[in-house]
């Protein structure tokens, strides 16, 4: 089971990542000025792919998208053995 954490940037950035691997697979970015401040959200299901899930008010709303994404496709996602 990989485990997840996050990782605080320089202030404008967060990264939702594997601990065994390093592989950042969610992020959250902090746009505008002090006033209009809002906060991008993109996942990354894999190294050719990103899926941006929109726009939040606060980092701490933005984060949970990101980790409610993966808890979804923990539960979703079917995996073939080959």
């Amino acid at each position: 089971m990989n485990i997840r954490q996050w990782k605080d940037g320089e202030t404008v950035a967060h990264f939702l990542y594997y601990d065994d691997t390093g592989r950042i697979i969610g992020e959250v970015n902090r746009a505008g000025h002090q006033i209009n401040t809002k906060h991008t959200t993109t996942v990354y299901p894999d190294a050719t792919q990103s899926i941006s899930l929109g726009m939040y008010i606060n980092s701490d709303t933005a984060k949970a998208a990101v980790e409610r994404y993966w808890l979804i496709q923990e539960r979703t996602l079917i995996e073939h053995e080959n």
